[in-house]
């Protein structure tokens, strides 16, 4: 990771100096985030900061700056999701045991409340490589798939992107405010632990639904 990390510094060094063209740049950032998207180990955040530190440097355009991020995560993950797709017969051969889970995860995303669990899971680095393969499998289509994703990959890149064009200067306001970065930081792990345990709860319910144990006990009672 850290030569990747150094990769990026080289890349960056390069287009400041001139040494490499804005399209050659624009070709390895579209090649990097896609891949990034589609589960590689890539460094997805620092090519987004090194991006925005462009813009903020003026070598990049900002509207073509936010086009590139959000088009290159999107087609990743649609290329992840069509995937997916073809992946469906590996789930008759999955054990009793991760079965049960992936039917727990497919019942989230196929549920009412699938649509903001794609949005969500975008903000989730390692989660959301995968969740593009699961939606894939799921009963979801790629036209339901493809517009919580465009929302949720818009609303991360800008905001990677502002942090890389604010530079350091946003690194020293969380410093000189210690305080301000400890209640985002609460607020944040609040947010998530109340929308993971609510959606653990509603997913449990859909399953019983499925398997019938609700219907049961209603007709038992």
């Amino acid at each position: 990771m850290e030569q990747l990390s150094n990769l990026l510094n080289v890349i960056y060094i390069n287009v400041i100096n001139l040494n490499m063209s804005i399209w050659t740049f624009y070709f390895i950032a579209f090649v990097w985030l896609s891949l990034d998207s589609m589960g590689l180990p890539l460094p997805y955040e620092g090519m987004l900061l090194i991006t925005g530190a462009l813009v903020g440097a003026g070598f990049i355009n900002p509207l073509e700056a936010i086009i590139l991020t959000i088009f290159s995560t999107v087609f990743g993950a649609c290329l992840s999701f069509l995937i997916g797709t073809r992946l469906k017969f590996l789930t008759s051969k999955v054990s009793t045991k991760y079965k049960n889970i992936l039917d727990h995860i497919l019942y989230l995303i196929e549920g009412e409340k699938g649509f903001f669990i794609l949005i969500i899971v975008r903000f989730l680095p390692g989660i959301r490589h995968f969740s593009s393969y699961i939606a894939g499998i799921s009963r979801v289509n790629l036209k339901d798939f493809f517009l919580p994703t465009t929302i949720g990959s818009s609303i991360w890149s800008i905001f990677v992107l502002m942090v890389g064009f604010s530079g350091i200067e946003s690194v020293k306001m969380f410093k000189e405010n210690s305080l301000l970065a400890s209640l985002i930081l609460v607020i944040t792990i609040t947010l998530f632990g109340y929308i993971y345990f609510s959606l653990h709860k509603h997913s449990k319910r859909l399953l019983k639904v499925k398997k019938g144990e609700i219907y049961e006990k209603e007709t038992t009672n």
